[in-house]
Order: C-alpha cells, then structure tokens, then sequence
C-alpha cells in the first residue's frame, strides 16, 4: 500500500474502464491514507477533478496539497491553475510564496514572467528573469527570455549582452547560441549572424539545432550542401531531419520527405 504506483494504476484502469470519476475519486483518496505526500497521487487527483470541471474540488486538493506534500510541483501547480482562472492576484500571491520556499526552480520565474508581460509590464518582468538568471544560471530559458524581453522593447544590445552573459555562464548550450543567432536574423544583420552561427558550431559541430538554423539561414542554392552536411554531422538529431523535410516539401519532393 506505500506503494504510489499500484495506486496511480488502479485509478487510472478503474476510471477507463467504468468512466465513473467516483470510483477512481475513491481509489485515490484511500491512496492517501498510506502515501499522504505523495505528489503523484496528489497531482493525479487534482487532474481527475479539473478534467471533469470541478473547480472548487480541485482547488481544495492543490491547497491541501501544500499543506501535505509542499512540492515545488504542487505549488507550481496551484499557481497555475489560478492563472488559467483569470486570478491574478491569487498566482502572483502564490508565486511569491512558492519562490521563497523554491529559489532554484526556474519554472516559476518563467510563469512570473509571462505574467507579467501579458499584463504589460515589461519592466516588472525583466526584474524576475533577472532574478533568475542569478539563482538558475545555467538554465537557458530564463536568459532566453529576459533577452526576448528586452528585444521586445527594442533593446537590442541589452538582448545581445545578456546573451553574451548567458554564454559565459553556459558556453555549451546550443539553445542560447541558437537565440543569439535568432536574434541577429530578426534584426535583419545577417553578416553577424552567420558570425555568431559559425562560432557556435565550431564549439557544438554536432548540434542539430543549429544545423537547422544553418540550413534555415542559408541562400537556396547552399540549402542542399549545408542538409547534407547536417545529415552526416548528426543523422539521429529531430531538427535537422525535420528542416531537410520542410525542404524537401517546399521543392514538392514528397517522396524525400
């Protein structure tokens, strides 16, 4: 019984086979009584309830949850479904709760964030990703989005910059030397950006992400070297399979792709 899986299976068997959300409902709860900080349990109830549209119920799990289990999951959670709600206040209350509890989790920088952008506070969202670059360095996607924060309000040196940073901090993340080359593209400085591009790769010459920006980047009579370059370089890699495909189909050369 202290086992969370046997519970999570019986549920979700019980709930495909009769469709009766009291049955699986039960199941969980007694999963409770021996797994009580179990997150998966918990979490699986909380779903359970929201997938059948009972808000208050769910809402009632998740604050049980925190009380019980006190999961950067869990609180990640209860933010978010808040957010989803329409409640504002409620998330960023959440969120600034959970980030004392959880400094290191990236995941509630990024919502913070998106928050705050979406209520259009650009500034306000600069200082949370800030914050997180600090306390999550070598997470790519906090530094990807303060920089795609501050091109938005047409700083391009800032983006560039904390790019740059973001590239001391992690010299082989193929996500950031992506962005930074994205970044040249859309700021139509194409000379910097196959600058940028051939650095990259000369540190990461396997990465199919950048070998389908190399492929993305390149005139039309290159496109076909570069694919074959990519497919030798890292023949299993999904982005640079998928690039050479979208090529193909753009040549109406279905039967390539």
């Amino acid at each position: 019984p202290d086992q969370e899986k046997f519970w999570l299976m019986a549920a979700v068997t019980q709930w495909k086979t009769t469709r009766e959300i009291s049955v699986a409902r039960g199941i969980l709860q007694n999963g409770f009584l021996y797994n009580e900080k179990s997150e998966n349990i918990w979490l699986t109830a909380i779903k359970l309830e929201s997938e059948h549209n009972q808000i208050d119920r769910a809402r009632k799990l998740l604050k049980k949850a925190r009380e019980k289990a006190n999961t950067r999951r869990i609180w990640m959670k209860s933010a978010k479904m808040e957010w989803q709600l329409q409640n504002i206040e409620g998330a960023m209350s959440l969120l600034e709760e959970a980030l004392v509890r959880y400094p290191n989790f990236y995941k509630l920088y990024l919502m913070k964030g998106q928050i705050l952008t979406s209520l259009n506070k650009p500034d306000e969202a600069n200082e949370v990703y800030s914050a997180g670059t600090k306390l999550c360095p070598d997470n790519p996607l906090i530094w990807i989005s303060l920089a795609r924060n501050e091109l938005k309000n047409q700083s391009i040196t800032k983006a560039r910059s904390t790019l740059e940073r973001a590239l001391v901090k992690n010299p082989l993340s193929d996500q950031i030397w992506h962005e930074s080359v994205l970044i040249e593209v859309k700021n139509d400085n194409k000379k910097r950006a196959k600058q940028v591009l051939a650095r990259a790769q000369q540190k990461m010459p396997k990465s199919g992400l950048l070998w389908s920006l190399a492929i993305g980047i390149a005139a039309r009579p290159e496109r076909k070297h570069i694919s074959l370059q990519a497919l030798r370089s890292c023949p299993d890699s999904q982005h640079a399979l998928m690039i050479v495909a979208r090529m193909f189909m753009t040549e109406r050369k279905i039967q390539k792709v």
